[in-house]
């Protein structure tokens, strides 16, 4: 963290105050993961190599761990500062050279196939018993604030802010609630129904663990079809309402708010576009778009 904080604010084009605050959005969170990939596969490397120093076993072990470090930690300044020197002689920095890919990556994932994609892995990751929404929001999170940004200095951007809570997973992931309204009060097993009975209220709040883990939908290849295509289902509805400017760009600065994801469903989407139409949208979406794959 150290090194990306000194490397933004030596070589930032903020001239200003030269602190290159400028650095601190999308971009720089995606060359902060970067950096810090690199600079922990470098540590592995020296540790796993033996490239430490070495202190007899009557030291105590926090002081040794202290001097274990220094040599990865100068290793890792060192491949920086060569990095940097070849990309300053280049007259860029790792910003500008990263911002190709990301500007690239950041189109794609605004497209419908590019939000269908997104869709899927999150929810096939589910399947393993991964916590899909984690492990790929924590890759797509810059390019979403990279788009809500764009979307406050005028652009227009559909996936930005909280596209996937507030029209997507609504329920939870695989966009369950309308599956459990239907467990609730219309399944015929008495298992399913009080099953549906503890998940609404949960549900509701876009939490449904008791639905994943209860039924169960983890390696099960028969509900798992259902838990892919009611969200993919329910993502192109919201896109292309977005998109076609079914759902108005109103008063709103930002096409997206960023909402939490606990918000209750029929908010969540008012919060996030500031409209009460969004809201009745979501409702209605919630309890018929994604039931039909379920049924």
């Amino acid at each position: 963290m150290s090194l990306f904080l000194n490397h933004f604010t030596f070589n930032s084009t903020d001239k200003q105050d030269g602190s290159g605050l400028s650095r601190i959005g999308a971009t720089g969170i995606f060359t902060g993961l970067i950096i810090g990939t690199l600079a922990v596969q470098i540590y592995r490397i020296c540790v796993k190599r033996g490239w430490s120093i070495k202190m007899p076993n009557s030291v105590p072990k926090g002081v040794t761990d202290s001097f274990t470090s220094l040599i990865p930690g100068f290793m890792i300044a060192f491949v920086v500062l060569i990095i940097d020197a070849v990309l300053i002689i280049c007259n860029t920095d790792i910003f500008n050279l990263l911002y190709v890919p990301f500007s690239f990556v950041s189109g794609l994932v605004d497209t419908w196939w590019g939000v269908l994609i997104i869709v899927f892995l999150i929810h096939g990751l589910w399947f393993f018993g991964i916590h899909g929404a984690t492990i790929i929001t924590s890759f797509t999170s810059a390019f979403v604030l990279a788009n809500m940004a764009s979307n406050v200095a005028g652009g227009f951007h559909v996936y930005a802010g909280e596209f996937n809570n507030a029209f997507t997973t609504i329920g939870g992931s695989g966009a369950t609630l309308g599956a459990v309204l239907y467990m609730a009060f219309m399944s015929k097993s008495h298992q399913l129904r009080e099953l549906g009975k503890v998940a609404v209220v949960p549900g509701i709040f876009n939490i449904n663990e008791p639905l994943l883990f209860g039924l169960p939908i983890v390696y099960n290849i028969d509900l798992v079809i259902p838990f892919v295509l009611a969200p993919m289902t329910s993502s192109m509805v919201g896109y292309f309402a977005i998109a076609t400017h079914f759902v108005p760009k109103n008063y709103c600065p930002t096409t997206m708010a960023d909402t939490g994801w606990s918000e209750r469903f029929y908010r969540n989407a008012k919060l996030a576009r500031r409209s009460c139409n969004d809201s009745r949208r979501s409702c209605r979406r919630s309890n018929l778009v994604p039931v039909h794959p379920w049924l």
